[in-house]
């Protein structure tokens, strides 16, 4: 009797769990074989920023700007992707004085 009962309470939890699609991976209330798998997420190398840099020079700064002494940070990944990288450069403003980094 208690194995019908242990059977009819595992088969009334296991339709409305299915029913709605898969349970999150997270969930550990919940069997293995009822959870989502878990995604691998791939490691992205990240980008040579001192090429992109040197290949795309006038889409960063003006050619009356005159970049001197032009370093880059390491590339870290971004919140929501992509990466994100510090420039610095000596170049002249738009009154013609040069600007220094800080």
């Amino acid at each position: 009797m208690e194995t019908k009962i242990a059977f009819f309470l595992a088969l009334a939890l296991t339709f409305p769990l299915s029913g709605c699609g898969v349970v999150d991976s997270g969930a550990t209330f919940v069997p293995e074989a009822f959870r989502q798998p878990t995604h691998k997420a791939e490691i992205e190398q990240p980008p040579d920023v001192h090429l992109i840099v040197r290949n795309k020079m006038s889409e960063i700064f003006t050619a009356a700007a005159e970049p001197t002494d032009i370093s880059l940070s390491f590339p870290v990944p971004a919140q929501y992707g992509g990466w994100t990288t510090c420039a610095k450069a000596v170049a002249k403003g738009v009154t013609g004085v040069q600007c220094r980094p800080r």
